[in-house]
């Protein structure tokens, strides 16, 4: 249990990622049918969080919990998400990822409303706050991912919007590290025990990002623009 709950971003991006593989045109195709279940969902589960809060009804003890209040299946989403924009360009990772962008933001989003609403609480008990900040700088990116609102941006308008992007992907990788390092320790059950391997596991996911993200886009212009003074 403790180790599947510790590798349970890597195996739920894999799924996500499966099923874009799978069906990426059929989510794109009826993409308001899917905002409307997880729309539902992720309402739904956060009133099960004001519930857990007010301690109404008790929190599952079965790894419903972690997938669906602990943000890891959002964080799966937003992964995807992310990498969307570090593979190279035209590549087949690329184009998969980017053809349903929107809507894995959009779904991610909704996911992390349950999470967000205990996370919320937490950070007004002074345990971190860069969850809450990360989750406010995701309203209106993922408002202005609709292209209803999309197109009364300019193109580079847009681009320039969306590149607060950046700031979300920080803060959430800071929020996962210092949980990861502060909340679980001193360990008190196996699965705070293996705190080290999480904190791999985030560490890793953002260092090939960073890498893929710097050799697929920074280093082309940058050589470009040495290639121009040259």
């Amino acid at each position: 249990m403790a180790w599947i709950e510790s590798l349970m971003t890597p195996i739920l991006t894999g799924l996500v990622l499966l099923w874009v593989i799978l069906g990426g045109k059929h989510l794109h195709k009826h993409e308001h049918f899917f905002y409307l279940i997880f729309g539902l969902l992720g309402v739904s589960l956060t009133m099960f969080a004001v519930f857990f809060q007010l301690d109404i009804i008790p929190r599952p003890d079965n790894l419903l919990y972690p997938i669906l209040f602990q943000g890891h299946l959002a964080l799966a989403f937003y992964l995807l998400v992310m990498f969307a924009g570090a593979f190279k360009h035209k590549s087949k990772a690329k184009i998969t990822l980017l053809r349903v962008r929107r809507e894995l933001a959009v779904i991610g989003f909704f996911m992390v409303m349950p999470h967000a609403t205990l996370l919320i609480i937490d950070a007004l008990s002074a345990l971190n706050p860069t969850g809450t900040i990360a989750v406010f700088l995701m309203v209106p990116l993922v408002i202005t991912s609709f292209p209803i609102i999309r197109r009364k941006f300019s193109r580079d308008g847009w681009l320039g919007f969306h590149k607060w992007a950046y700031i979300t992907y920080g803060l959430i990788f800071v929020h996962l590290v210092t949980i990861t390092v502060i909340a679980q320790t001193p360990p008190n059950n196996a699965y705070e025990e293996l705190w080290w391997l999480r904190l791999l596991i985030y560490t890793s996911i953002f260092v090939v990002y960073l890498v893929l993200k710097f050799r697929n886009n920074a280093l082309p212009k940058l050589k470009t623009k040495i290639f121009m003074k040259a």
